[in-house]
């Protein structure tokens, strides 16, 4: 008996099935008519909408020398680390701010990411009308955030650095005199490749420098024509189809509204 029951629910199902492919054939015209409009609207907006392309560079953010820590007690480590002067995150987030503050000066896109695989690279994403014009804002937000923004970042990374070259000085001063530091060979020389890098950053000081060209592909990125228009398809076909039953559905209370009258 249950196993009829199941049937007969399968069976109901199959024909609400049908039923609705029905209906949905009875209006193909509509659903067609409907789906094609939208296309089409959707197809003029694309071909209208104004040309993006990207200006793209790559720019790094100062590293000390690789360094291998030690301590006045202590052999160090053959491990040798690299050191930011400044988080990538916190560099992301000031740019960011500062961006968002000039957004009515900047009336174009700008996006920044940071390198996954290596911290020490950041890169630039910028917007214009044309291939000349999207280089033109990447060099105005470069200089106006990079060279001006962090004027007083610099200032402070220089009185750190100014006193990290004073602290090599000792430490090699001291090594030399035969004092109490123990260092490798290994060490020796990173502290001096630190102190030399240290010293021709004070000469020209910055936060991050751009280290690749920019990169504008000849083709806009923006608009997606074909994204917009397969969008607009779909959107089209459910809302047609939609429309269509909402029809059927309203001439078919219509009509038991007349036979119960």
């Amino acid at each position: 008996m249950q196993n009829q029951d199941n049937a007969i629910h399968a069976y109901d199902d199959e024909i609400d099935l049908f039923e609705l492919m029905h209906k949905i054939l009875q209006r193909w015209k509509m659903i067609a008519g409907i789906t094609i409009a939208v296309t089409i609207i959707a197809a003029i907006v694309a071909y209208t909408l104004p040309k993006q392309y990207m200006a793209q560079a790559t720019y790094e953010i100062f590293t000390t020398t690789p360094t291998t820590p030690t301590t006045p007690t202590t052999t160090p480590t053959t491990t040798p680390t690299t050191t930011l002067l400044f988080e990538p995150t916190a560099i992301k987030e000031y740019i960011d701010s500062a961006i968002k503050f000039k957004k009515e000066i900047y009336n174009f896109e700008v996006n920044i990411n940071l390198n996954k695989d290596n911290k020490r690279y950041i890169s630039f994403e910028v917007f214009g009308g044309s291939p000349q014009e999207a280089a033109n804002n990447l060099r105005q937000v470069t200089d106006n955030l990079l060279i001006n923004g962090f004027k007083e970042k610099i200032a402070d990374a220089q009185i750190i650095l100014k006193q990290k070259v004073q602290s090599i000085d000792e430490t090699l001063g001291l090594y030399k005199k035969g004092g109490y530091i123990i260092l490798e060979p290994t060490s020796i020389s990173n502290l001096m490749q630190e102190k030399q890098l240290i010293l021709q950053w004070l000469e020209k000081p910055y936060i991050i420098k751009q280290v690749s060209i920019i990169e504008i592909p000849q083709k806009p990125v923006k608009p997606k024509k074909i994204l917009i228009i397969a969008v607009a398809f779909i959107s089209g076909l459910f809302i047609s189809i939609f429309v269509a039953l909402f029809v059927d559905a309203y001439n078919s209370w219509k009509i038991s509204r007349k036979i119960e009258v």
